[in-house]
């Protein structure tokens, strides 16, 4: 039997912290620059860092992610507790927004889009304090 896969890792390190958590369903997603994501049961996502920098946002992002939820409508995935080599959220149902979803809207929609992305990172750079 050859070396264990990342999701094999992951779920391994998953179990082992969270012995009492039932696996009905994971989805993985290996796809990001900083971090690989496991998502359990559609309930809790665990993104573990790719590089060891990687983990060592995830306090600050708490942070920043709590203060922001408080300004926006929209629903955040809130940390709910990190560790050194990753962080665990809540589920956000929904899709990814590819680049090609975007471009094959009419002219009105992408306008609309990014009329919501803007107002998004106008409240999020709105914000002031030290985080």
């Amino acid at each position: 039997m050859g070396e264990p896969t990342p999701i094999e890792k992951y779920l391994s390190r998953i179990r082992e912290t969270f012995p009492d958590l039932a696996i009905s369903s994971v989805e993985e997603n290996r796809d990001g620059v900083a971090n690989d994501v496991v998502i359990v049961n559609r309930e809790k996502v665990f993104r573990f860092g790719k590089q060891e920098w990687s983990s060592e946002l995830y306090p600050r992002e708490a942070r920043v992610v709590g203060l922001l939820s408080g300004y926006v409508d929209l629903q955040l995935p809130l940390v709910e507790a990190t560790y050194d080599e990753f962080v665990v959220t809540g589920y956000v149902p929904g899709d990814p927004l590819y680049r090609s979803d975007v471009l094959a809207l009419d002219d009105a929609a992408q306008d609309a889009l990014a009329n919501q992305l803007a107002d998004f990172l106008e409240r999020m750079h709105g914000i002031s304090g030290d985080v």
